[in-house]
């Protein structure tokens, strides 16, 4: 399993990603992109509080 970045950079999370899909991490593969979505999550939930608040 593969995954393209919403924003494509190379950075150390996509490093990461290519070192745990080389070896076989597959448990730590599914932590990465339950993280990453997480971290979607957590920026468009700030959106929304800082919109309805002004």
């Amino acid at each position: 399993m593969t995954y393209r970045s919403l924003f494509p950079a190379r950075d150390f999370n996509d490093d990461q990603e290519n070192r745990f899909a080389t070896y076989g991490f597959d448990k730590k593969i599914k932590q990465a992109a339950i993280a990453r979505i997480l971290g979607v999550l957590f920026y468009v939930l700030i959106m929304i509080i800082l919109f309805t608040k002004f």
